[in-house]
């Protein structure tokens, strides 16, 4: 049996340009008009949650996070693949809408939207993601990212980590939010697919999120989860949500968050590590290791590399100069 809840809150921003929903596994198949009806919890088969965070500005933003959710959903709903290739055809159906909405209203020219998907399930955890929205699995006190981070701050956070440059540094470079990845209705050149059910028990808790919740440190919202454990989901989201106000941050984003918790027994249980049957997919990339490519938020998407090469060429000169001297 699984349960779940989500919730939003706006921040200092002038509106909400975030999306989420839960379906229920028993919806996909079903007819669209016959899978709208209302959502209850807990579920005793499973369910798909969705979060997006949309970009284009206030009107650009929600309309692009919307159709990515709305579209994701319905591709998943009609279709008879298997997991691996249903999240997939749902990530390109949402890219595809992105294309048609722009196309008939071209003063939403740049918008886009980040999205992260799963599916949990007693078979236990699959997911899909482009951008930074997050997927996180607690389990035993301990909770781990498994999604990758395709923002330029994981690569900042990785040059800090390799002593390239200062973590401080890291921490204040004013391009941490732009990304190297995000749907905007072009050729999807990189995204995030799962190789294999990684394993629930009950007890465990998973959470996607949009990065408005990376307020709060990776320890601050362990602690969180650990001292809210066995409380109703919808008082752990207030309480990170709380956490968050707490800080007081001068632009603090949007927060979108939608939690799903295994309870009971669980006589299905697939090995973390076994790959999907007849997935043919490669092992998932190190979470760690920022992807090479071009980002960013639209507006600078094209130019990542002519900015990356520019920066390794002041590096150089730097480094001649502190050699000379």
């Amino acid at each position: 049996m699984i349960e779940f809840a989500s919730g939003q809150i706006t921040g200092r921003r002038a509106a909400q340009e975030d999306a989420l929903d839960v379906m229920p596994l028993e919806s996909v198949g079903a007819k669209p008009e016959a899978a709208r009806g209302e959502l209850t919890a807990p579920l005793d088969t499973g369910l798909i949650m969705v979060v997006a965070d949309g970009m284009g500005g206030h009107v650009g933003g929600r309309v692009a996070s919307t159709i990515c959710v709305q579209s994701f959903l319905n591709s998943i709903r009609k279709s008879e693949a298997g997991w691996d290739k249903r999240l997939e055809e749902g990530l390109n159906a949402a890219n595809l809408a992105l294309r048609q909405e722009v196309d008939s209203r071209p003063d939403l020219s740049g918008m886009g939207s980040t999205l992260v998907g799963a599916v949990v399930g007693e078979q236990g955890l699959g997911w899909i993601s482009i951008g930074d929205s997050a997927l996180y699995h607690f389990h035993n006190g301990t909770l781990e990212r498994v999604n990758e981070d395709h923002s330029f701050g994981a690569y900042l956070d990785a040059q800090a980590r390799e002593g390239l440059m200062t973590a401080d540094a890291a921490a204040n470079d004013r391009r941490r939010n732009h990304l190297f990845y995000a749907l905007l209705g072009d050729d999807l050149d990189h995204f995030e697919r799962f190789s294999g059910f990684r394993a629930l028990v009950p007890g465990d808790i998973v959470m996607a999120a949009s990065d408005g919740l990376k307020t709060l440190s990776d320890e601050e919202i362990t602690a969180l989860l650990r001292a809210n454990a066995d409380r109703p989901l919808n008082d752990i989201i207030a309480a990170l949500f709380s956490a968050i106000e707490r800080v007081d941050r001068d632009r603090q984003d949007n927060v979108s968050i939608v939690l799903a918790r295994l309870n009971g027994n669980s006589d299905h249980q697939v090995d973390k590590a076994a790959p999907e049957a007849a997935s043919g997919l490669p092992p998932t990339a190190p979470i760690q290791t920022p992807s090479p490519a071009p980002p960013m938020r639209p507006g600078i998407v094209r130019f990542a590399g002519i900015a990356i090469v520019a920066l390794a060429a002041l590096l150089a000169v730097s480094l001649a100069i502190a050699h000379l001297f």
